[in-house]
């Protein structure tokens, strides 16, 4: 955990394990992080990804009205990505948002809960593959770089993708594991 807090904060990539498959992530308000993300994965600058956080930060980076945090509150345990508007001020780097807002993950696995508990600021939260590649499922299928890769316990990883839900809208954008 120590390591990857001090390559977080000295702005390094990491390769981690999430409650559905491998992300690759970094300080999403360290704009040359967030960048070397993107080339990594050879991802479009203009595809915004989204970021993993605790409702704190949610609150801290999105307008949060009673209703969607009663809504995340309810479903934080379930693998949704919550699309919000974006605070105007904020130093999340600009390839986190999209049309002014921002997509936000909390995570439920063991591994991220201890990482925010110690941390106060959200990671980048995508894929760890080539963009339009099929995402890893297991430590083993993972061929892209990172200063620091993790591996998680790959029985408790669900192997596909969060649902993503506009909650200004509360249309579904991606249908993932979970349903409603």
């Amino acid at each position: 955990m120590k390591k990857t807090i001090e390559t977080l904060k000295k702005g390094g990539v990491i390769i981690y394990p999430t409650d559905t498959l491998y992300g690759i992530g970094c300080d999403a308000r360290n704009k040359k992080a967030v960048e070397r993300v993107f080339k990594i994965k050879k991802r479009d600058f203009n595809n915004p990804v989204s970021v993993c956080g605790t409702l704190k930060m949610i609150e801290k980076f999105c307008v949060l009205t009673d209703e969607n945090k009663k809504f995340i509150e309810e479903n934080k345990k379930n693998p949704l990505t919550f699309i919000l508007p974006v605070k105007q001020k904020n130093n999340l780097s600009l390839q986190t948002i999209f049309n002014e807002t921002l997509s936000f993950r909390l995570p439920s696995n063991s591994f991220l809960k201890e990482l925010f508990s110690k941390i106060d600021f959200p990671i980048l939260a995508t894929s760890a593959n080539i963009s339009g590649e099929k995402p890893p499922i297991t430590f083993d299928d993972i061929n892209i770089s990172a200063d620091l890769k993790i591996k998680g316990d790959e029985s408790k990883m669900t192997g596909k993708s969060s649902t993503i839900i506009d909650l200004r809208t509360d249309k579904i954008i991606r249908q993932g594991e979970f349903k409603f």
